[in-house]
């Protein structure tokens, strides 16, 4: 009489593959917590996360000030400030959404 294999290696490929997998689910929990807690570190010694502003605030306050005199092409205070024009209206979104 012949022993059917299949059932069992299934089985085994299946634990297998669901222990990897919580292995991994676990492995991935870790590092959430270890990136969570170096930002808050990071944070509590004074750093600030992200890309710095391509502008100063004199800068902004040229940029700003060219847009609404409405004297010159966007396009002109992009090339003279060296900005996109994404980054200018983005300028001209965050000045209008303060109070």
């Amino acid at each position: 009489m012949a022993r059917n294999t299949n059932d069992r290696m299934a089985r085994r490929q299946f634990l297998r593959t669901a222990g990897l997998g919580a292995l991994a689910q676990f492995e991935r929990n870790l590092i959430q917590e270890r990136t969570k807690a170096g930002l808050e570190a990071a944070r509590a010694r004074g750093r600030k996360g992200g890309r710095p502003k391509s502008l100063t605030a004199q800068q902004r306050a040229l940029a700003l000030d060219l847009y609404a005199q409405r004297k010159h092409i966007v396009e002109e205070i992009c090339r003279t400030l060296g900005i996109s024009k994404p980054t200018l209206y983005a300028y001209v979104r965050g000045e209008s959404s303060k109070p």
